[in-house]
């Protein structure tokens, strides 16, 4: 079975999300190809149609303007692709989108050329995205049943989880990974994962040197380690920092945790917490960002944060107090429960195998 996954690079929770599809598809047989031909094709457009998402409705007038504005470009920059997608269109069984931009932009080609390919999006977030929401998408994969849709969705809802590495598939224990990355056993561990939003590397530092328990800190940054490495002095602070820039090993680097810090993007979140991880959300400057660690905390999943001081606060309080660790373990688990990437690949599977029955001619859908 051929399923063309759409993601848009880059994106640091659509990137990972795709990784688990495809990965999981590999029990299945499913060859599973990653494809973002926006980055292919108009690379310079590419990291300004990325943040389409990041404006939503509730966003500023101006805001409005620009998303409506970036959405009309893409139309137009995608509509040049359609000859490449009538061609890969013949071999794929399944289009299965990460990126709401993409799901919008698929439905729109299937119904201007008529296309009766399968096309399914997976809403990687806590929040149902309006882009996902379109006529002509066969069904939109969640995290939760999203009561609040209802029945207004133009596709059937299908809560099934969050695509999210299983533990199964990292192939390493926390012991295992602290041995390969010479990590010491003797220190707590806490790991930042820096989102696209970024961290002020200079206050974060100033709050986390004062934690009382000695720890290593490791920061997975998709930038440079030139910027990050002038501001994380370690001396006189009893801790260890390491700084990891581009890292192939992002699962087993997170899988060494003790404790994780990161924006409350959904994606990065459900993955510490399907780990057993307790999650502190850093304080997000957007309003729109707010929307995921505010479910986070009304779940009681993660510790939610306003400022850096209240980043070093809960991140004390986890080390000190293991009562806490351990109800943050379990009510954080019990949110996101196991990687639901092998539900969604098994109904992807099911959906394809259908599919494919259609095409048979009517003599044949009976053996």
């Amino acid at each position: 079975m051929n399923v063309l996954l759409f993601s848009m690079s880059g994106c640091n929770g659509s990137d990972r999300a795709a990784l688990a599809v495809k990965e999981e598809g590999k029990a299945y047989g499913m060859k599973v190809k990653v494809v973002d031909p926006l980055k292919e094709y108009v690379p310079g457009a590419h990291q300004y149609l990325k943040k389409i998402t990041l404006l939503k409705e509730s966003s500023s007038k101006i805001a409005g303007y620009i998303e409506k504005y970036l959405e009309a470009w893409a139309r137009y920059l995608f509509k040049k692709m359609y000859s490449w997608l009538d061609k890969v269109s013949r071999k794929a069984d399944l289009f299965v989108s990460i990126h709401p931009l993409y799901t919008y932009l698929l439905a729109l080609y299937k119904s201007e050329r008529k296309s009766s390919i399968p096309l399914y999006g997976v809403n990687a977030n806590f929040t149902l995205e309006r882009m996902h929401d379109v006529k002509g998408v066969n069904a939109i994969i969640t995290p939760f049943p999203f009561a609040e849709a209802g029945s207004n969705t133009s596709a059937p809802v299908v809560p099934l989880g969050m695509p999210v590495m299983s533990a199964d598939s990292i192939k390493n224990t926390k012991e295992g990974a602290r041995t390969e990355f010479s990590l010491s056993s003797g220190k707590k561990i806490i790991t930042i994962v820096e989102g696209e939003e970024g961290i002020s590397y200079s206050r974060l530092w100033k709050q986390l040197s004062k934690v009382p328990v000695p720890c290593t800190f490791l920061l997975l940054t998709a930038r440079s380690s030139k910027a990050a490495s002038f501001y994380f002095k370690t001396s006189h602070s009893g801790h260890d920092m390491r700084i990891v820039p581009h890292t192939k090993k992002y699962y087993e680097y997170l899988l060494t945790s003790d404790i994780v810090i990161g924006r409350g993007e959904a994606v990065t979140s459900s993955e510490a917490l399907s780990l057993k991880i307790p999650f502190i959300c850093l304080p997000s400057r957007k309003d729109g960002d707010k929307e995921n660690p505010l479910l986070l905390q009304e779940r009681n999943a993660a510790l939610v944060t306003e400022n850096y001081k209240e980043v070093k606060e809960r991140a004390s309080d986890l080390l000190l107090n293991p009562f806490l660790y351990q109800r943050m373990q379990k009510s954080g688990y019990e949110f996101i429960k196991d990687s639901a990437a092998p539900s969604i690949v098994r109904y992807l599977f099911r959906e394809g195998v259908r599919s494919q029955r259609r095409k048979l001619p009517p003599y044949l859908t009976l053996i």
